[in-house]
């Protein structure tokens, strides 16, 4: 938050720096929510790949 507070920062850096911090957010959102395995073919093989586990309400 400081360095977006700074007068020197320049608009290139204060986008970088809230782009680093709306991942930081998201992450912290969705840290906890409850996720599921699906067995899922990529172009080399099968593999259990981690989804939500809750269904889209919309």
């Amino acid at each position: 938050m400081t360095l977006l507070r700074q007068v020197e920062t320049t608009t290139t850096q204060f986008r970088q720096l809230l782009k680093e911090i709306g991942m930081l957010l998201a992450y912290e959102v969705t840290r906890d929510l409850p996720i599921k395995y699906q067995q899922i073919q990529t172009l080399m093989k099968l593999m259990e790949a981690p989804m939500l586990a809750a269904e889209k309400k919309w």
